[in-house]
């Protein structure tokens, strides 16, 4: 992953306690009322109008929270610039109700309408749990893989171990077909895939986790081949590929 863990709201270091620095970058007021209050106790929030505003923060965020509708910059070079000067920094995109996110660069979490303050603070625990120091991540979609727990949009659902390893194994490789054999070693240990009953019951069991978070991803079936996991089209049902 190349990141720092994160721990707490707080952490040790240097002398004492440290709250964590979060960066919300906002320029609606109604948002930035509702949604501080979810922040200030337990983090250091500083409230940035514009990309240099942004930039020009004297100590380093933990995380930065993007509000999307708001936003009137390039974002693409934003994120760029934040990477180089604060490499550990996190990602967090609000996103309003058009779901603004495509053609962005990819955020380490997302988090779509209702922007309630419990959701923000449920999102925020989650970034900085000390529970899960190695977290897989793509467009959002998040794996604990010490919790076996997968996230979407604030919500979460816990798997089994091996559920856990099979979705680890296709969010290593998104948009990408995996064959049958190849994950019967990686996530069984076996070459024989003369029963893939188990496999096809893993896969149906991750495919009602990705309806119940309601995460627009789909685990795509090559018949006689193997399984794809995609970002579905936004005219494709919620039910795909039951």
């Amino acid at each position: 992953m190349g990141r720092r863990p994160v721990v707490g709201p707080t952490s040790f270091g240097g002398e004492g306690l440290e709250r964590r620095q979060v960066l919300f970058v906002i320029r609606r007021r109604t948002p930035e009322r509702t949604l501080l209050s979810a922040l200030q106790d337990d983090y250091d929030v500083h409230v940035a109008r514009g990309r240099r505003e942004a930039l020009m923060q004297d100590r380093p965020p933990d995380l930065i929270i993007l509000h999307l509708p708001s936003v009137r910059f390039d974002l693409h070079r934003f994120v760029e610039d934040s990477r180089a000067r604060w490499p550990d920094v996190l990602l967090l995109y609000l996103l309003g109700r058009k779901g603004e996110a495509d053609g962005h660069p990819p955020p380490d979490e997302m988090l779509a309408p209702p922007l309630t303050p419990r959701r923000l603070r449920n999102v925020l625990t989650r970034l900085f749990s000390p529970h899960d120091a190695y977290v897989l991540r793509w467009e959002g979609l998040c794996l604990g893989m010490t919790s076996h727990t997968l996230c979407w949009d604030g919500r979460e659902v816990r798997l089994t171990p091996r559920q856990a390893a099979l979705m680890a194994a296709f969010l290593r490789a998104p948009e990408r077909l995996l064959q049958r054999a190849w994950l019967m070693q990686e996530v069984w240990g076996t070459d024989y895939v003369g029963n893939t009953r188990t496999m096809d019951v893993h896969i149906h069991w991750l495919r009602r986790a990705l309806r119940k978070l309601e995460a627009p991803f789909v685990l795509e079936t090559r018949r006689r081949y193997g399984y794809r996991l995609s970002r579905r089209e936004e005219t494709e049902p919620t039910a795909a590929s039951r």
